[in-house]
């Protein structure tokens, strides 16, 4: 069985999905971190059982995060590389994956009243942790776009 740690990380590096050796600092590795924190508040709402219709979006939002890692997990290889020697295609962030964003946003907020000021986070504690995923998403966008910025994604 697999184990959950690699053992080969223990000098301040870590691999890149194709194999590159990077500083555990590297914007990457910073990225992957940021998702991760995204995700766990995500996750964290979801124990809080928001109802089945928003915890299955949440869970679909969950699984496209694990998309985007992958994607920023390996930088050399192109979009749809085919399976080769034992190994699975890289997953890779799509259209389709903002459509579902953008459908499932219109689709909330079409709900809602027109806004007329900022919300202030807060209200219930389900409220507020997506307050916290949206806030820790946007810190993680912002180490994507650096590395756009400073390398081809």
């Amino acid at each position: 069985m697999p184990k959950i740690y690699t053992k080969t990380g223990d000098k301040g590096e870590t691999s890149l999905g194709d194999g590159t050796r990077v500083s555990k600092r590297h914007p990457r590795i910073t990225a992957f971190n940021h998702l991760d924190e995204v995700n766990s508040m995500i996750g964290f709402a979801r124990s809080l059982n928001p109802g089945q219709r928003i915890d299955k979006i949440l869970e679909q939002i969950q699984n496209d995060i694990f998309v985007l890692g992958s994607d920023l997990a390996a930088p050399g290889q192109p979009p749809g590389t085919p399976e080769r020697e034992g190994k699975r295609a890289i997953p890779r962030i799509k259209e389709e994956h903002v459509k579902f964003l953008e459908r499932t946003i219109d689709a909330c907020e079409d709900k809602l009243p027109p806004l007329k000021n900022f919300i202030l986070p807060g209200g219930t504690l389900l409220a507020s942790t997506l307050h916290m995923a949206r806030a820790l998403s946007r810190r993680a966008e912002r180490k994507i776009i650096d590395i756009t910025q400073a390398e081809e994604l």
